[in-house]
């Protein structure tokens, strides 16, 4: 999954370990889902529900709003 590719691309600088994690946020589009703002809300919407849930969460927006139960959590790097 592009959660675990993320995962993987952890890296030292500096002496430091840097945990690399990521939330990812979806909406779908097509030619009734409405204006180019209304897509990049429901996105910007969707990430936010995504980083809410933790790390390695994906939201998926509806139409007209996130659906709280389409947050799922996948399996975080280590």
């Amino acid at each position: 999954s592009i959660i675990d590719a993320i995962g993987g691309l952890d890296f030292t600088w500096d002496g430091r370990l840097h945990v690399i994690g990521a939330s990812i946020g979806l909406a779908a589009i097509n030619a009734n889902c409405g204006e180019v703002d209304e897509i990049i809300a429901r996105a910007d919407a969707a990430c936010y529900a995504a980083k809410a849930a933790g790390r390695g969460c994906v939201s998926v927006a509806s139409d007209a709003r996130i659906v709280e139960g389409r947050t799922e959590p996948l399996a975080a790097a280590s």
